[in-house]
């Protein structure tokens, strides 16, 4: 074994010590910084005035739902939408699909035909702006 070998060897063993150490240290750190954080759950009325104060544009995220289909639809979606926010900071996950967004470029100024005067915008899905 070259010495190179055998220093590899060691670095290795003493990482994933050292990633423990720290994971360890990390975990008891957090619990106690954070043992005061509670989370309060939201509510329908709440879900509907966040709705209610969006601007009714006419741009759509990959859902392809406008503002004004949400402001819609509200009475509908409201309970649902506050169960699936009420779960999600319980159960430590957020939705795939809410992790998206549709990219577009979006025109300056200058020449049109010149890549560099466009800039991308990143269209969310509304439920969560």
């Amino acid at each position: 074994m070259s010495v190179a070998d055998n220093i590899a060897n060691n670095k290795s063993t003493t990482d994933n010590s050292n990633k423990i150490n720290l994971l360890n240290y990390l975990y008891s750190a957090s619990k106690q910084f954070f043992a005061n954080v509670t989370v309060k759950n939201t509510t329908p009325y709440e879900i509907e005035k966040m709705i209610k104060v969006l601007k009714s544009k006419k741009s759509c995220g990959y859902g392809e739902i406008t503002a004004r289909i949400l402001k819609i639809s509200c009475p509908f979606i409201v309970s649902p939408l506050t169960y699936i926010c009420n779960r999600m900071p319980t159960t430590g996950t957020f939705l795939d699909r809410l992790k998206f967004s549709e990219i577009k470029p979006m025109y300056k100024k200058g020449d049109k035909t010149l890549i560099a005067n466009y800039r991308p915008i990143s269209l969310l899905f509304f439920f969560f702006l």
